[in-house]
C-alpha cells in the first residue's frame, strides 16, 4: 500500500461526504483512509459505517474539546503504510493530490501543500449537490486563484527546500510525511488542547531533527470548504508551549504517538 491517508473531521458529514467522494476519483488508487474522529456525534458515524472496509477505516475519541493532535496519532497508529497523507475533512482534493504527494515524498523531508479557498456561496452549492466538480482557474467563488493550476513541470522546477519559520503558512490540513519521520519526532504533541499550534510545534521539531519541509507548488491541490473560524479560546496558552519548544528546540515531545518511558 502506498499511502495511508488521515482524514480529521468534527461533526460535519455532509463535507466528510464529499471529501470522501473525492477520494475515490484519486488517478492514485493504492491507498487506505484513516477517518480520525475528534469526537463527532452518530451522524457522522452512520454516514461512515456504509464505507468501512479494510482500505476504510474509522477512529474516534470522545469530544473533549479540540484534541487534533491525539486523535491524528490514534489515526497514525492504525495505519498501515510507510507514507502519510494528512487531510482535513473539509477538504476536497483534486483526482492527482495524491500522486503528487509520492511523487515528492521521501525519508527525511515533509510536504506542505496549499488549500484553495472557496467562497460561503460556492460552499453551499458543492455541499447541497453532494457531488464532485470540475474547478478550474476560471471557476467563481475561489479567493486564490493562482493555487488552481497544476503543472507537473512547473512544481518540479520550483521543488527546493523551504527555510520558512514553523508560523508561517503551516497547515496540517494538507502535508505528507513519512512515518518513520513520524515517529522519529513521536508525533503531534497531544498535550495541545483548543485549536491552534499543535502543526507549528511539529514542524518545529521536525526542523530540529533535520526533517526538511518543501512547499509544493502547482500540484497536490485540494479544495477548502468556507466555514465559520473556530473558537480560539486556547491559542494564548498553546502560544505559550510552542515558544518553549522553540526555545528550547525541542526534537521530541513525551506526550506524542509513544507515551514516555
Amino acid at each position: 500500500m502506498k499511502a495511508s491517508i488521515i482524514v480529521t473531521t468534527y461533526n460535519w458529514p455532509s463535507a466528510l461526504q464529499l471529501c470522501l467522494k473525492y477520494l475515490a476519483l484519486q488517478t492514485e488508487t493504492d491507498f487506505e483512509i484513516i477517518i480520525a474522529d475528534d469526537g463527532s456525534t452518530e451522524e457522522t458515524k452512520k454516514l461512515i459505517q456504509p464505507h468501512l472496509s479494510s482500505r476504510i477505516k474509522h477512529v474516534w475519541q470522545e469530544d473533549r474539546g479540540f484534541r487534533a493532535a491525539k486523535i491524528r496519532n490514534a489515526a497514525v497508529k492504525k495505519s498501515q503504510s510507510s507514507n502519510l497523507i494528512f487531510l482535513d475533512g473539509d477538504m476536497l482534493p483534486f483526482k492527482n493530490f495524491l500522486r503528487d504527494h509520492l511523487r515528492f515524498l521521501k525519508l527525511g523531508r515533509y510536504l506542505q501543500g496549499k488549500r484553495i479557498l472557496l467562497s460561503e456561496t460556492q460552499t453551499h452549492k458543492l455541499i447541497n449537490k453532494s457531488v464532485p466538480r470540475n474547478i478550474n482557474f476560471l471557476s467563481p467563488g475561489i479567493k486564490n486563484r493562482k493555487n488552481v493550476l497544476r503543472s507537473v513541470s512547473l512544481s518540479k522546477v520550483l521543488f527546493r527546500p523551504s527555510f520558512k519559520s514553523c508560523l508561517d503558512g503551516v497547515r496540517s490540513c494538507n502535508f505528507s510525511i513519512s512515518k518513520s519521520d513520524y515517529y522519529k519526532i513521536n508525533g503531534f504533541d497531544e498535550s495541545y488542547v483548543g485549536w491552534g499550534r499543535e502543526d507549528s510545534d511539529f514542524v518545529n521539531r521536525a526542523t530540529n531533527a533535520e526533517i526538511v519541509r518543501y512547499d509544493l507548488h502547482f500540484c497536490a491541490q485540494a479544495l477548502h470548504l468556507y466555514h465559520k473560524e473556530r473558537s480560539r479560546d486556547s491559542l494564548s496558552e498553546n502560544d505559550k508551549k510552542l515558544q518553549n519548544s522553540i526555545e528550547e528546540k525541542k526534537s521530541w515531545t513525551d506526550t506524542g504517538i509513544k507515551p514516555s518511558s
